[in-house]
């Protein structure tokens, strides 16, 4: 189940943020002094997904030989069957038609379902979740409602999970500002973390 969070900064920082967004288009990194850890993140949608390194597992076993369309979507995304047929036009004998690996890679290695989940707490989402999880980043709120005024500025959702069938464990920022105060926060942590963007 997702949480998020608002991190706390202050105003002058914010107005130089946005100033900055507003010229470049980007959000505002700035990380002073060494550091341990890099958190790559990339704009997916509306989003900010963070991640730290690769996969550590052979991503070509992950999905399991011979696994047809019902299996996936039954046994492993949670779809209902006349769902799925409608959403991707599928008949009820192509149903049992072998699904391609190669197109049901990415869900696998993100939700852990080869592997009994380590590829879910390796993977790079998760890798990040864990490095984040519990630094005080700010006040944690269950639901975007709890957010009130601060969503102005954006939060970091902590995702574990977003729905039945879906154990995807990772963390994303709603905007570029979001961002930004996120990279400020760990910089007043001393969390030796550095933020960047992947373009």
């Amino acid at each position: 189940m997702p949480y998020f969070v608002v991190p706390k900064i202050p105003y002058e920082f914010m107005r130089k943020a946005n100033v900055y967004l507003e010229v470049s288009g980007k959000p505002y990194l700035e990380y002073i002094g060494e550091y341990h850890t890099i958190i790559d993140t990339e704009k997916s949608g509306d989003s900010f997904y963070l991640n730290i390194g690769e996969y550590e597992i052979d991503e070509n076993d992950i999905v399991p030989p011979g696994l047809t369309h019902r299996e996936y979507a039954k046994e492993y995304a949670g779809w209902d069957l006349n769902e799925y047929k409608e959403e991707y036009g599928f008949t009820e004998e192509e149903l049992d038609y072998e699904i391609d690996p190669d197109d049901v890679k990415d869900e696998f290695l993100e939700n852990g379902w080869g592997d009994g989940g380590s590829s879910r707490n390796s993977s790079p989402g998760g890798k990040a979740y864990f490095e984040l999880v519990d630094l005080d980043l700010g006040d944690r709120k269950i639901t975007l409602d709890d957010l009130g005024e601060e969503d102005i500025l954006g939060y970091i959702s902590f995702i574990d999970g977003e729905h039945p069938g879906n154990g995807y464990l990772g963390v994303s920022a709603s905007s570029e500002l979001a961002l930004s105060a996120l990279q400020y926060r760990l910089n007043e942590l001393k969390s030796k973390i550095k933020i960047q963007l992947v373009e």
